[in-house]
Parts: structure tokens; sequence; C-alpha cells
């Protein structure tokens, strides 16, 4: 029961922290295009 609780933790986690860079490569890219839009 307990080892299962900490496989989902786990899980969550690595699933939020791909979630975040995906974000924050998305910013990134948009930041970009703005910068180029905008000189």
């Amino acid at each position: 029961m307990i080892v299962e609780k900490t496989n989902f933790l786990v899980r969550a986690k690595k699933l939020c922290c791909h979630l975040l860079r995906e974000k924050n490569e998305l910013c990134q890219t948009y930041q970009f295009l703005r910068l180029k839009l905008s000189k």
C-alpha cells in the first residue's frame, strides 16, 4: 500500500516536471517570436 502510494507520487512529480518543461519551452518560443516581430 505504501509502495503504491510512493510510486504514484513519483509518477505525479515526473508528469508535473514534464508539463512544466513543455510550458517553459512554449513560453521561450513565444518570447522569441515576439522579439522577432517587434524588430
